[in-house]
């Protein structure tokens, strides 16, 4: 005699309301996803994202974005205040990784060819005209033993603004130069300026990246995470 069958656990009504509501409202964003990155392609827009903290606060950790690889192309020239992602110059001890490639870090432009970059007390000024700065708050504690970092506000000469984040323990790079930039070269900095390896930190006396080695410019962020959907199309700058 056949022993009679037993049916397995059956989804509850809520559970299937939870899918159908997590696919109608993931699926669309997918699907949006994935004819973006079709256009960027198109557009020579190439997908990357940011392994670092370098850049925060205006990039986070997990940030995806698209690279615009024809940024720099029919006689256009790398801007001060572009955030690119470069690759970093041969001779320093992190330019290439494990597998021999060489690493692409994400910076600003902040020193343009055959100008003179000082560096003190973490404010830049170009051929003796210093950027300003000004506090703009207080971060939630992270980064060394959850030391709270000051967010401050940084505006160029004739230029654009944008946020840094300082680290009252760290001033090891806050002061230095003079940099002179040599012709057809750029200049660096992190916008997280107490935990970036950058042009201040190349020995023996700075690095910088020839426009040769400028892959692009980031543009735009296309994904962060489900508790940043905010940032999606946010610009980058």
């Amino acid at each position: 005699m056949k022993p009679p069958s037993v049916a397995g656990p059956q989804p509850s009504r809520y559970g299937k309301a939870i899918g159908i509501t997590v696919a109608a409202v993931l699926g669309p964003v997918f699907a949006l996803a994935i004819v973006a990155s079709v256009l960027a392609s198109a557009m020579g827009w190439k997908a990357s994202s940011l392994p670092s903290a370098s850049m925060q606060p205006g990039l986070v950790v997990g940030d995806m974005f698209f690279i615009d690889t024809r940024a720099y192309t029919n006689g256009r020239l790398p801007a001060r205040g572009d955030i690119v992602p470069h690759y970093v110059p041969p001779g320093q001890a992190q330019a290439r990784d494990n597998d021999g490639k060489r690493v692409e870090y994400l910076k600003r432009i902040v020193g343009l060819p055959n100008e003179t970059i000082t560096m003190s007390k973490g404010i830049p000024a170009v051929n003796g005209i210093p950027f300003t700065q000004r506090f703009a708050a207080l971060d939630p504690p992270r980064w060394r033993g959850g030391e709270q970092p000051r967010r401050v506000r940084e505006e160029m000469p004739r230029g654009q603004s944008y946020e840094l984040l300082y680290y009252s323990s760290n001033s090891l790079y806050r002061d230095g130069g003079p940099f002179v930039v040599p012709d057809g070269f750029y200049f660096v900095l992190g916008d997280n300026r107490d935990d970036s390896l950058d042009s201040r930190t190349g020995k023996p006396n700075g690095w910088y990246v020839p426009i040769a080695d400028i892959i692009g410019r980031a543009n735009f962020i296309y994904w962060s995470s489900f508790e940043r959907l905010d940032r999606i199309g946010m610009a980058v700058k």
